[in-house]
């Protein structure tokens, strides 16, 4: 992180820190938690409040999640936590962020720099007929192309970007809504370890679409769980297993 990154989320783990110090004292093992957002440090969780968005299934997919009123158009689950916030509770559980992606030129060349940061795996957990299911996040996103699966669950934690706005530093992922992408934005808090990028022209030659098989209703209410991965091989795409089997 740079220093202005780094100076922000200080400051708000300083005030989540004094609540889990006065918590331990009554003997709550748990940090409090953020609006729309459950932490588990023992066990390294991190829990979102999420919904399946009530409209038409996108055709085209560029994320998994994101914030209301953003690309609600071109995702699956509506989160209610702060980007930003989001980024704090995995610090919670012991997350490095990275960078997301990003093209710079060197003259006219184009270099391309991948995402970065800590493998995470992303599941799914929601009631069906009044069981509790929990399902890889990769379940609910086919290739259009070959109607294969995601490959994996895996995301990496690139933690966004921050920017000064009228003088005051801004989390980027606040203002576009970006939470779990797909392709790449280049201010996402969670990227696929992908080269697609995201936005009109970006390439992604509409890859990806909602798996029509296996996502319940509009409307139903889901957790998205955020937990520490390991990768496995090389590639577009590394292998993750859930570190809590």
């Amino acid at each position: 992180m740079n220093r202005m990154t780094t100076r922000l989320f200080a400051a708000m783990l300083l005030t989540v820190t004094a609540c889990t110090t006065a918590q331990a004292q009554n003997k709550d093992p748990q940090p409090p938690a953020l609006p729309g957002i459950t932490i588990d440090r023992e066990k390294k969780i991190v829990d979102l409040d999420g919904e399946v968005i009530p409209a038409l299934q996108p055709d085209w997919l560029e994320l998994l999640a994101c914030m209301p009123k953003s690309r609600e158009h071109e995702a699956i689950v509506r989160i209610s936590a702060k980007p930003s916030h989001i980024h704090g509770a995995l610090l919670l559980i012991g997350l490095k962020p990275g960078t997301p992606a990003r093209v710079e030129f060197k003259g006219e060349e184009p270099i391309y720099h991948p995402p970065k940061g800590d493998p995470v795996a992303v599941w799914i957990i929601y009631e069906v007929d009044g069981k509790k299911t929990q399902i890889p996040a990769s379940d609910w996103i086919v290739n259009q192309k070959t109607k294969e699966k995601l490959p994996d669950n895996i995301w990496l934690f690139t933690g966004s970007r921050i920017h000064k706005v009228d003088g005051k530093p801004v989390y980027i992922a606040d203002v576009e809504g970006n939470i779990l992408s797909l392709v790449n934005f280049g201010d996402e808090v969670l990227a696929r370890k992908t080269k697609m990028r995201g936005g009109q022209g970006g390439g992604d030659g509409h890859t990806w679409g909602a798996n029509p098989k296996g996502i319940p209703k509009n409307g139903t209410k889901v957790t998205i769980r955020l937990t520490p991965a390991k990768e496995e091989g090389k590639g577009d795409d590394a292998k993750a297993k859930d570190p809590s089997n």
